[in-house]
């Protein structure tokens, strides 16, 4: 059975069909009324002011979920009508927002494998550790020998510093250039 066919039990005992049945009954015999066809799929029926989605929510169903136009003359019929409107104005919103709160999965899913892998390119993988290590070890021993020949460097300077009472300078020359005494000092013993 199409599913615009199924009715709910409550509209069922709320339809009056003896009623529904008289006042056909009695728009056939003032014969001023024919009874045709419709055609479901024209917008034959337009009820409401179609600028909601309330309004507009049948348009977008598949064309076997579309109410079936009512029978304007017939309360009951206008009513199924109506409950049929607003549910498929739910279930168009619910729709709606089910697709927003995809969308919105999708871009939280892609925020995160954008942090993982920021989160990977920070996490050093193994053979960075051991270059980071041997690096760090090689600028110790740099440091160390820096701080040997800077000692080293002071003692030399220290050393031309007392030989500086036995070096000379040539009086006469201006050019800045020191003798030194290729000997040795001789000691008295």
């Amino acid at each position: 059975m199409p599913p615009h066919v199924n009715v709910s039990t409550a509209t069922k005992a709320s339809i009056n069909r003896s009623e529904m049945d008289a006042q056909l009954e009695a728009a056939l015999r003032n014969s001023q009324i024919r009874i045709e066809s419709t055609n479901r799929t024209s917008s034959a029926f337009l009820y409401g002011s179609r600028e909601t989605m309330f309004d507009t929510a049948c348009e977008f169903l598949d064309p076997d979920l579309r109410p079936v136009p009512p029978q304007p003359n017939c309360p009951q019929s206008m009513k199924i009508y109506e409950d049929h409107r607003q549910m498929a104005a739910d279930y168009l919103h619910v729709k709606t927002e089910l697709a927003e709160l995809r969308q919105y999965k999708t871009q939280l899913t892609d925020k995160i494998k954008q942090n993982q892998e920021l989160e990977n390119l920070a996490t050093p993988t193994q053979e960075e550790v051991v270059q980071f290590t041997q690096l760090k070890s090689e600028k110790e021993a740099l440091l160390a020998f820096r701080e040997k020949l800077t000692e080293q460097l002071t003692l030399i300077e220290a050393a031309q510093s007392k030989k500086s009472g036995s070096a000379h300078s040539s009086s006469g020359s201006t050019d800045g250039w020191v003798v030194v005494n290729s000997k040795p000092p001789e000691r008295n013993t």
